[in-house]
């Protein structure tokens, strides 16, 4: 027997079905008919290339075909895996670890609670209308909601930060740096878990750095700043907002992220100027804790071609819910994790 290397298609961006009969196999230098299944390689000339997945297997003295990083539907994965037996099928993606998000705020209320404060009240009522709604705890929330909206801006509001709204029971605190405000003012109290930054990239790195964004779950912010995906400080996010227009290379990194290793909602509300190949984000496999996305409806201000790539990506197939796409482009994938489009 003897023991030979195994090839592990992860290297390459991703295994398809060729879509014409033009791409020619930069191994056997034919044409890759269309609808086969072909393989796509490092460019000699362009910044990539295509071959027969029978080629690519040879050409490196292989066997296995391993599809980890592949954006082929189940239907074709099965598919290759009858043409080509000895394909190995992608790993199932782990769950995500099981994370009790409530247990710091409780703790914090217990003190509110201690001194009459209706703020303390209303976090322990929201925290039991996770698991019952009852009617009388439904009109106590709202009641409550009042006066604690009128306390939370008495106590935060100030030359650097509005609270906007509560959500959750907690209120959501705009930031805008001033000169002389410290970020500390932001996180005087242990239940600011929901912030929306409108400096530039200078202040929301002040506000990573801060001990107590530690305590923060949700993040609102226009840009992202350089190396933002692989900042450690997000580990501890669910959601995050990007308000402003971004760059596609920026979105594939943030999508290929694995730092942000308990984001569950992820909102891209900009339009997106385009600096890469969409095809790019056919294998986007980031975010492993992923299960909401929401982009903008205005397909005017997306390149041509990103949403078909990014809906057919590994990534996506993970979501239960999906904002900003159109019907039209839905009906044309499965997309069986999906509850709400």
């Amino acid at each position: 027997m003897t023991n030979e290397p195994r090839v592990v298609l992860t290297k390459f961006p991703r295994a398809e079905r060729s879509r014409s009969a033009r791409a020619r196999c930069s191994h056997c230098r034919k044409p890759i008919e269309k609808g086969v299944f072909r393989v796509v390689v490092p460019g000699e000339i362009m910044a990539t290339g295509y071959q027969h997945v029978a080629c690519a297997v040879a050409e490196r003295h292989e066997l296995d075909v391993v599809l980890e990083n592949s954006a082929l539907s189940p239907d074709d994965e099965a598919a290759l895996r009858a043409e080509w037996p000895t394909t190995k099928p992608r790993a199932p993606v782990p769950a995500p670890e099981t994370v009790v998000e409530h247990d710091s705020e409780l703790v914090a209320a217990d003190d509110l609670v201690q001194r009459n404060d209706p703020r303390g009240e209303l976090v322990v009522v929201m925290h039991e209308l996770r698991t019952e709604a009852r009617p009388g705890l439904l009109e106590r929330a709202r009641e409550l909601s009042k006066q604690a909206l009128v306390l939370w801006k008495k106590e935060l509001d100030g030359p650097s930060m509005k609270v906007t709204a509560l959500e959750d029971a907690l209120p959501v605190v705009r930031w805008w740096p001033k000169r002389g405000a410290s970020v500390d003012t932001l996180f005087a109290s242990k239940l600011v878990r929901r912030v929306a930054v409108t400096g530039n990239a200078g202040a929301i790195d002040a506000v990573l750095k801060h001990p107590g964004f530690r305590q923060v779950i949700d993040l609102r912010i226009r840009e992202l700043p350089k190396g933002f995906p692989s900042r450690p400080e997000l580990a501890t996010l669910r959601s995050l907002e990007v308000t402003g227009d971004l760059r596609l290379r920026d979105v594939h990194e943030l999508l290929t992220a694995t730092a942000p290793a308990r984001l569950a909602r992820l909102s891209l509300r900009g339009g997106l100027v385009k600096n890469a190949d969409v095809a790019l984000f056919r294998s986007v496999d980031g975010l492993p804790a992923l299960r909401s996305l929401s982009l903008s409806p205005d397909t005017h201000f997306q390149p041509k071609g990103f949403i078909p790539a990014l809906l057919v990506s590994p990534l996506v197939a993970r979501l239960v819910e999906l904002i900003g796409v159109q019907p039209n482009e839905l009906s044309k994938v499965k997309l069986p994790n999906l509850r709400r489009p």
